[in-house]
């Protein structure tokens, strides 16, 4: 009797690194990237979102090749070069960071408004309760964003390491939102009352990504919240990109001058900084609707309220991008 001949193994999916991406992790700019990328031979791919990109191996293969450096130095020199042209222009951002500033203030208020109209529907919910924990978890973000708005407004860049922390809230906010009912959500919810446990955010990522998949695809929104932790872990992490990015270098691109000890010298960066902040804003906003009405503890008028800021920031977002 001949036996059934065994199937041939797939081979893993190529990882491939959007080129926005490869120039972020190895802290070369995009030009100089494709100078290397050429160089070398890396074969241009596309990723999930249809970016071009190149496999994650030849990344780590141009941060170990002879032209490396070279390619840092001229980088830096860059950066430099963008500080001084942005130099003149510097009122006008501080002016821009000011406008922003005030507005998430207003949100900051709206969104604490809003939390603490839900409080005694929350306690009828339970005190171990998906609803309570959530609640608690968005009221940590809201606080977060008030820490936030202030470390900009004193112009810190490393009040970057606030974006991920924010995330993290809201992620576990939504997790436990969606998956109390479930065995190991049960587990989890339990484990964060008593054992003072938070769920890996790896697991509560792909969560996201099962929960919300049908938008985007399953695939493709794992990437998506992967690769906005990965942007938002520079600052928390103890990384060399974001101490460079606010340093002052010398013509040669290597010789240091200065690094940063608090608030930041170049308002261009604190600006592109603040904006960026804002989308943490908007999730919030989804967020808290989203957990807090799975979890039966909005009010319909303040769900309605809710859906309206998030129209509203979409339609801010479609004007910024235009």
């Amino acid at each position: 009797m001949s036996s059934t001949p065994s199937r041939p193994k797939r081979l893993p999916k190529p990882v491939i690194v959007a080129l926005e991406n490869a120039a972020m992790t190895l802290g070369i700019h995009d030009k100089i990237l494709m100078q290397l990328v050429r160089r070398h031979g890396c074969r241009l791919q596309r990723d999930a979102s249809g970016r071009v990109g190149i496999a994650r191996e030849d990344v780590q293969a141009l941060a170990s090749s002879p032209d490396y450096l070279s390619a840092v130095r001229a980088s830096v020199r860059r950066e430099q070069q963008y500080r001084a042209r942005k130099a003149p222009h510097a009122a006008n951002a501080l002016a821009a960071q000011r406008s922003l500033i005030a507005e998430f203030e207003g949100y900051a208020d709206d969104l604490e408004a809003i939390h603490r109209r839900q409080l005694t529907a929350v306690n009828a919910a339970g005190a171990e309760s998906a609803a309570m924990a959530a609640y608690l978890l968005v009221s940590k973000a809201i606080a977060l964003l008030r820490m936030l708005t202030l470390a900009l407004e004193h112009q810190h860049w490393y009040a970057g390491t606030l974006l991920r922390d924010i995330d993290e809230c809201l992620d576990a906010a939504k997790y436990f939102a969606e998956t109390h009912r479930t065995p190991a959500g049960a587990k989890a919810l339990e484990r964060w009352f008593r054992l003072n446990e938070s769920p890996k955010h790896a697991d509560l990522r792909a969560s996201a990504a099962e929960h919300f998949g049908e938008v985007l695809g399953e695939d493709n929104h794992r990437e998506v919240l992967d690769e906005l932790y990965h942007k938002k872990s520079k600052w928390p992490h103890p990384t060399y990109l974001a101490i460079r990015e606010v340093a002052r270098y010398a013509d040669d691109g290597m010789t240091l001058v200065s690094p940063s000890y608090g608030p930041c010298a170049e308002p261009a960066i604190i600006a592109d900084l603040t904006a960026f902040a804002r989308s943490s804003f908007w999730s919030t906003y989804q967020v808290m609707a989203l957990a807090l009405h799975r979890t039966g503890v909005l009010a319909p008028a303040d769900w309605d309220l809710l859906l309206q800021r998030d129209v509203a920031f979409q339609q801010r977002n479609e004007q910024t991008r235009a």
